[in-house]
């Protein structure tokens, strides 16, 4: 996603990003603006009102990235698109409580902000839920008042039980004290698919496009992550050793991507280790070296390898490896004896699958 994306820079250390996409709630403020002939102004103050709700859902989605940070999980990166905002986390948690504590942070977020709001709305214009204005007046008096109530409005939406929005996640982490992460998955997926078929036969009878949107893409995820829960499920109780492979084609930092290349049109690799003589320094997978074979295929790996990689143990849990696989994009691990340090083997990725895909189709 983050190719379609403009960085805004970090916080926290978690990059933030807007989705291209994006550009189209702008132009829709101005076309609003215009079509509604509310001026520089007017088209302002709604264009700063619109800014101010995606910036309450970046509030809200660090809410839930800097709780997964107290339990050891970091983010990825936090993307904010139309519908709303997506913080992906390079792992789910894996223990009910801390799913529980991590979804329902992000709301408690937007209670903050909004009993915040509410108290500055009581201090300058007397008690909010009294003197509330949620007119179209270009004032301060709405403007707290309407972005108050879009929070509280954000609060309930969210803790709607429709997996994998926030209320579905504290739901599957609710059933999870009781079934297997897998079953309670399933549960709370399906659920979670008949909410998103309420949205879009709602948002269908009012012309509601956006609701629409949230209900094919609460739909799609819930799907995704279903199927995700099925593979963790098949993996359950292996270990690394299971599926160690000790013949593969390693490189050296000063071999050229040209020569890699020639590895892959040869060979059934698609992803390697790279040395610097006996030591691992990094990997190179398909997309990047044909890439870079396109653009200089003289160059060495040492300046095109990518080097922010994780390495196991034959005794690790395959379904941590399999999820770290997953949120570090690391599609090879080099796996390393955890007494004497010798490098063992690879674990890839596509060895995962297969293994994957067999033990379901049994």
């Amino acid at each position: 996603m983050n190719k379609n994306s403009l960085r805004l820079g970090n916080i926290s250390g978690i990059p933030i990003f807007v989705h291209w996409s994006f550009a189209a709630i702008i132009a829709y403020v101005i076309y609003i603006g215009v079509s509604n002939d509310f001026g520089i102004w007017g088209t302002t103050w709604y264009m700063l009102l619109i800014l101010s709700v995606f910036g309450c859902v970046l509030l809200h989605e660090l809410g839930h990235s800097l709780s997964a940070r107290w339990y050891g999980i970091e983010t990825e990166d936090i993307t904010l698109l139309p519908i709303g905002g997506l913080a992906r986390l390079e792992r789910m948690p894996k223990k009910p409580i801390q799913e529980l504590v991590i979804a329902i942070m992000g709301p408690a977020v937007n209670v903050v902000i909004a009993i915040v709001l509410a108290g500055l709305h009581w201090l300058l214009f007397g008690d909010f839920f009294n003197n509330i204005s949620l007119s179209g007046d270009f004032t301060l008096n709405s403007y707290i008042a309407l972005l108050t109530t879009i929070n509280i409005i954000l609060v309930v939406f969210n803790m709607i039980p429709a997996f994998p929005m926030d209320g579905g996640r504290v739901f599957r982490a609710l059933l999870s004290f009781k079934f297997s992460h897998v079953v309670a998955t399933k549960i709370a997926s399906i659920v979670g698919k008949l909410a998103a078929v309420c949205f879009i036969g709602y948002g269908f009878s009012q012309n509601d496009y956006t609701l629409m949107g949230v209900g094919a893409f609460v739909f799609y995820a819930a799907s995704m992550e279903n199927k995700i829960a099925s593979m963790e499920g098949a993996l359950e109780g292996q270990t690394v050793q299971l599926m160690i492979r000790d013949r593969y084609t390693i490189f050296q930092t000063t071999d050229t991507v040209a020569s890699v290349m020639n590895a892959l049109s040869t060979g059934l690799e698609t992803d390697f280790l790279v040395l610097n003589n006996n030591l691992v320094e990094g990997i190179v997978t398909k997309a990047i070296i044909v890439k870079h074979n396109a653009q200089n295929p003289d160059i060495t790996l040492n300046q095109v390898m990518k080097t922010d990689i994780f390495a196991t143990n034959p005794q690790e849990s395959l379904t941590e490896v399999w999820m770290l696989i997953r949120g570090h994009k690391q599609p090879i691990v080099p796996v390393f004896d955890s007494t004497t340090g010798l490098l063992l083997g690879v674990l890839d990725q596509r060895t995962i699958y297969n293994f994957i895909e067999m033990k379901n189709s049994r």
